[in-house]
């Protein structure tokens, strides 16, 4: 005889429970972020590392193609921003180089016109128009060889003392510079050469080289030069201008075409003022050949050293 099976009693122990009993499982844990793709944004809004962002990103994008690392739009987008921010800093390095180059130019031209006007302007001060000049009356009876008491006439005069002219700059000219050069002009195209001789009133040297002018051996070797005597107490300061020693005197100066002294001498180069001195030394002189000098005169400089 089988006992009858006994009755189900409900276990004291608590029952088990699922967790994700109608829940979704947790998805599945996401790959890391793409070195490449990150740094490749990171350039791209760099300007100096845009164009990196390019070939960063393309490497990015190979990081990413099997699905192990994120970041594939992030490539795309960096290749795209860096290739734009390229483009942009590019074109805008080429529009300032094209403006600077411009600027450069214009400049350089509003430098050269400056200077082109600074020179017709020195021009215009070195050779005035002849108009407001009034021209030298030629005197030949006039014995200028020994008179300096009229060296400095209101107008510029003048004289032939034999073979030699002799040329007095009168207190009317409006520029000493300008009344040289064109003594010099005039001297070329009469085929003479032009030699500057400072004088006062008061000076006794100047007065006996005058007086020698008419002597024969003076009449040998200026016979083709054009003398300009230039009173100091007139004329002292432009003397000084052009570099040219004012004291002792006389100064006898050669200059160039355009007015500038290439030699000079004084009156200290002989000893008694007499014709027998004078003209061995300025007949040297005036030809360039005089080398052996008391005071040696400083090419370019206009002073003696």
């Amino acid at each position: 005889m089988v006992a009858p099976p006994e009755p189900w009693q409900p276990s004291s122990e608590s029952p088990l429970v699922d967790p994700f009993h109608g829940r979704r499982p947790p998805p599945p844990p996401k790959p890391p972020v793409s070195p490449a793709a990150l740094a490749s944004a990171i350039l791209a809004l760099l300007p100096v590392g845009s164009i990196a962002a390019i070939p960063v990103g393309v490497v990015g994008l190979r990081q990413t193609r099997q699905g192990t690392l994120r970041g594939r739009w992030l490539a795309i987008t960096s290749i795209v921003v860096g290739a734009l921010a390229s483009l942009a800093y590019g074109g805008g390095a080429a529009y300032f180089a094209v403006n600077e180059a411009y600027a450069l130019k214009a400049r350089q031209a509003e430098a050269e016109e400056r200077r082109q006007k600074r020179q017709e302007r020195d021009d215009d001060i070195a050779t005035p128009p002849v108009s407001p000049s009034p021209p030298p009356t030629a005197v030949p009876s006039v014995d200028a060889s020994a008179n300096l008491d009229d060296v400095a006439p209101t107008d510029t005069r003048v004289t032939e003392v034999g073979d030699i002219t002799v040329v007095d700059l009168g207190v009317s000219e409006p520029s000493f510079k300008a009344a040289l050069v064109r003594e010099i002009g005039k001297a070329k195209a009469s085929g003479e050469d032009v030699m500057v001789m400072t004088v006062s009133t008061s000076c006794d040297p100047c007065k006996g080289v005058a007086t020698s002018l008419r002597d024969e051996r003076l009449q040998t070797v200026l016979g083709k030069i054009r003398v300009v005597r230039v009173n100091l107490e007139v004329f002292k300061e432009d003397v000084a201008r052009l570099g040219l020693q004012v004291l002792p005197m006389p100064v006898y100066a050669l200059f160039t075409a355009d007015g500038n002294p290439r030699d000079a001498i004084d009156g200290g180069e002989w000893d008694e003022d007499v014709p027998e001195n004078i003209a061995p030394v300025l007949g040297a002189f005036v030809q360039g050949e005089l080398k052996k000098r008391k005071k040696p005169f400083k090419p370019g400089g206009g002073v003696f050293l």
